[in-house]
C-alpha cells in the first residue's frame, strides 16, 4: 500500500515541527565562556514537545576544540520538577564533566537555577573546594521563564557537586543538601 498525501503531510509536519533541542539552541545563552581548549554555553528553555509547559529546563554544552575543524561536545540537560523552583526547595542543577581522551584535559560546568529569594549559593565539590556563587539578577525578561536567577560554576578538570546550600540576602540558609535526582559520577 502506497502512503497517501495525508500520510506524507503528517510525516513532513513531524519532521518540520520545532523540537525541545531546537528551542534550546534558539534561546540566547545565559552564560558562555572559554578555558584553554574548551568552550561552554548555558541556555534555559521551555520544552515544546510533547506539550508546551512552563517547565524550566537548562542545557549545558561543553566543546573540546582539538583543531579548527576537529572538536567533540558533551551536552547535559535537566528540567525543574513540575511544581517549579521553591524558596525552600532544591535548586535545578544541570551540567557535568566533558572527559577528554586519556592524558587530555577535561572541563566541568554546572548551572544552578533558583527562585528570586535566593541571593547566593554555597557549593562544595568532590575535591573539597568550596565556592560561594552570587545568583544573577532575575532573568524573567530574557528567558520568559518567570522570576528565576542563575549561577554558573566552570572549573577545569573532572569534579562533581558534593553539597549545596541556597542563601538569602542575609546569608541565612534556605535549603541545603543535593537535588533528589543528582548523582555524582566523578
Amino acid at each position: 500500500m502506497k502512503p497517501g498525501i495525508p500520510t506524507i503531510a503528517v510525516a513532513l509536519a513531524l519532521l518540520l515541527a520545532p523540537s525541545a533541542a531546537h528551542a534550546a539552541s534558539a534561546s540566547p545563552p545565559l552564560a558562555q565562556g572559554k578555558h584553554g581548549e574548551y568552550s561552554w554555553s548555558v541556555r534555559a528553555f521551555q520544552p515544546s514537545a510533547p506539550r508546551p509547559t512552563s517547565e524550566l529546563c537548562i542545557r549545558v554544552s561543553i566543546t573540546h576544540h582539538h583543531g579548527p575543524f576537529d572538536f567533540d561536545r558533551s551536552r547535559f540537560r535537566d528540567c525543574a520538577a513540575p511544581g517549579g523552583l521553591r524558596r525552600s526547595g532544591p535548586p535545578l542543577l544541570a551540567g557535568g564533566t566533558h572527559l577528554g581522551n586519556p592524558g587530555e584535559s577535561s572541563m566541568t560546568v554546572f548551572t544552578l537555577a533558583v527562585p528570586t529569594a535566593v541571593q547566593s549559593l554555597r557549593v562544595s565539590l568532590l575535591d573539597g573546594d568550596q565556592e560561594t556563587l552570587q545568583a544573577s539578577p532575575p532573568e524573567s525578561s530574557r528567558t520568559g521563564l518567570g522570576q528565576t536567577r542563575f549561577a554558573v560554576l566552570a572549573v577545569p578538570g573532572a569534579t562533581c557537586v558534593q553539597h549545596l546550600a541556597t542563601l538569602n540576602a542575609a546569608q541565612a540558609t534556605l535549603w541545603q543538601g543535593l537535588p533528589p535526582d543528582y548523582v555524582c559520577s566523578g
